[in-house]
């Protein structure tokens, strides 16, 4: 499975596995949720999502910029916090327990319900109480909420696992041991039935983090064996033609270090089950950032044709700093120096050759506790300079822009991203999401 090596965002503090938090005499570990990308970045889908969407108050407005010390976020608010239930029946260290939806601030991932001991705007007073946390036995962290965005129908909808726009023309593969697969949006009831007498499941990869069912059935939905796609690879713009050989459930997701120390894992330590297509195709699948287009569907593959002129990063510079916050301090760390890169990147297509433009920003502590962002736009070339843009800058946090498709054919560009840890997403040049595939991350990053 592709390891992103790109700025880091932690989809969860996962110190404890993202396992319920326990007495403070074995010292637990929060669930961790973090800075919140858009909702096209595709977390996974609340577990109650009517009881989230629930969880709401006018009140919350005033945590707006505040520094929480989290204890835990889970993806049903009815799930039990054992560490919140024991500090609130203490009174030695001074806390307001609460809980809160995460969809409703800037700089948290959105679809948890995470479990608060105290938001504060001073972020010494929260350091300070997180120590005295943590030597009480009871884990946690803190992160800054970032700017209150209230309700959002779009955001509840997400969380609920609906559909969230896209015209479906395209979809992101996962790629795992040299197989590309393709995910299937069956219905967690379908998934049940067709691993129900299956043979248990064997691990794919030495890391433990994809697991492999073999499911007898024909078709999946509208998806049946023998169902041919072309797809593309977005870092080199290899292309292949793929035909659908038989169905698996997978299971997707990056198991915490410390389930690995007792030695290999028999079954499953992250993630749930999940339909996919197997996909056996008429060359070499290396391991890369693919997406297919099925049918009589058409994909234009770019390739990259190296950095830009000194003059292009120029342009680029001066269009960031003209049309997005690049240049700008970044919300909820006032004073904090910021770290800024702007790259271009040459991409030569069936028909054209164009720029991709990129500026990241990075602040704070970074993947504990800091914002990184990146802005990426599709420019055309104009000599030794840039054209003019052939979409707005799109923001995509603690992420990183791969490579250019054309999943059309209609001769327009989409962008390809990979955030860190598992996602990889196919956006048009206006940024609105056409596919995104996110698996499971229950390891440390911090």
């Amino acid at each position: 499975m592709r390891v992103f090596s790109v700025l880091a965002l932690a989809l969860g503090l996962a110190c404890g596995g993202g396992a319920e938090l326990t007495a403070p005499a074995a010292p637990p570990s929060a669930a961790r949720p973090a800075a919140a990308p858009a909702p096209s970045a595709a977390p996974r889908r609340a577990a109650n999502p009517a009881a989230l969407a629930a969880l709401s108050s006018p009140e919350d407005a005033a945590l707006a910029d505040k520094w929480l010390v989290i204890l835990a976020s889970e993806r049903d608010p009815a799930t039990p916090v054992a560490s919140a239930a024991a500090l609130r029946g203490q009174t030695d260290i001074p806390v307001e327990v609460r809980q809160l939806n995460s969809g409703r601030f800037k700089n948290l991932m959105p679809c948890y319900a995470i479990t608060v001991a105290q938001a504060t705007g001073d972020k010494a007073a929260a350091l300070a109480l997180s120590k005295r946390l943590k030597a009480g036995g009871f884990d946690n962290y803190v992160k800054n909420a970032g700017s209150y965005v209230g309700p959002s129908a779009a955001i509840d909808t997400f969380c609920a696992g609906a559909p969230t726009g896209g015209d479906g023309s395209a979809t992101a593969l996962a790629d795992v041991a040299g197989q590309l697969w393709l995910p299937l949006d069956a219905p967690e009831a379908v998934v049940a039935n067709a691993v129900r007498g299956a043979p248990a499941p064997v691990s794919l990869t030495p890391q433990f983090d994809a697991w492999r069912q073999p499911v007898t059935l024909d078709t999946v939905g509208t998806v049946a064996k023998g169902a041919s796609y072309r797809v593309v690879d977005a870092v080199t713009g290899t292309a292949r033609t793929c035909t659908v050989s038989g169905f698996d459930a997978l299971t997707l997701g990056v198991p915490h270090f410390g389930r690995l120390q007792d030695g290999p894992l028999e079954a499953p330590a992250c993630g749930e089950a999940r339909l996919f297509g197997a996909l056996a195709c008429d060359g070499p699948v290396a391991e890369g950032s693919w997406v297919a287009v099925g049918g009589s569907g058409t994909v234009g593959a770019y390739a990259p044709a190296g950095d830009g002129s000194p003059a292009q990063v120029e342009a680029a510079r001066a269009a960031l700093t003209h049309d997005t916050d690049w240049e700008l301090d970044a919300d909820g760390f006032p004073g904090e120096t910021a770290t800024r890169a702007v790259t271009v990147r040459v991409w030569k297509g069936p028909a054209d050759t164009v720029a991709l433009v990129e500026g990241t920003r990075a602040v704070g502590e970074g993947v504990c506790g800091g914002e990184e962002l990146a802005w990426s736009a599709v420019f055309r070339l104009d000599g030794d300079t840039l054209g003019a843009p052939l979409g707005a800058f799109v923001s995509t946090p603690s992420g990183q822009a791969v490579g250019v498709v054309d999943v059309r054919g209609d001769g327009k560009h989409e962008v390809v991203t990979e955030q860190f840890p598992t996602q990889l997403s196919v956006s048009g040049a206006d940024g609105a999401a056409i596919s995104s595939l996110s698996t499971d991350y229950c390891d440390c990053p911090c």
